[in-house]
């Protein structure tokens, strides 16, 4: 597995194609009191978009479940809608690279599996999303492949391949140590 390199995307450095790239930081490092409106979040989304859409904004909060919430100010909104209009604003950037930072963080269990549909959408679209989390609960089945690290990578494959490295490794330790 490489430890160092470059990432390409239709054949140019990634680097040089960021507005292809959007970045849904971890809900955490955002200022919710921040006087703007949900809608008005997702439309920075667009920010390198030549001509904002309102049609992309609102679509991008009905596939969230937000559209009935797009004029409510952000600290008006419970935890799990703060993160799905972080999704919504991630979305209307129509990018074909997705960054998505512990983006299950304060989701209920009817909008965590909404947000892995979507996720599962993205990726049969053939776009690419990357995600991470600390979450290895049923959403670690929605992906394609799945690294685990801890200083290192300790298993890289399937959801099936790396749960059956994990388990090796800790039977090996208790084996070991027991």
């Amino acid at each position: 597995m490489p430890v160092q390199g470059e990432i390409f995307l239709d054949k140019h450095p990634l680097r040089t194609n960021r507005s292809q790239v959007a970045l849904m930081p971890q809900r955490s490092s955002i200022n919710w009191g921040f006087p703007i409106t949900v809608e008005e979040l997702v439309a920075l989304g667009q920010v390198n978009v030549a001509k904002k859409s309102c049609c992309e904004i609102e679509a991008s909060l009905q596939r969230v479940g937000l559209s009935g919430l797009a004029q409510k100010r952000l600290d008006a909104l419970s935890g799990g809608q703060q993160q799905r209009a972080l999704l919504a604003k991630t979305l209307a950037q129509n990018a074909s690279v997705f960054l998505l930072d512990e983006p299950c963080a304060a989701l209920d269990p009817p909008s965590r599996s909404q947000f892995l549909r979507i996720v599962r959408q993205l990726a049969e679209a053939g776009l690419t999303v990357v995600v991470s989390s600390h979450d290895w609960g049923q959403a670690l089945n929605a992906y394609d492949k799945v690294i685990t690290l801890d200083r290192t990578v300790l298993a890289f494959g399937t959801p099936e391949e790396v749960r059956n490295k994990l388990d090796s490794i800790s039977s090996m330790g208790n084996h070991c140590c027991g």
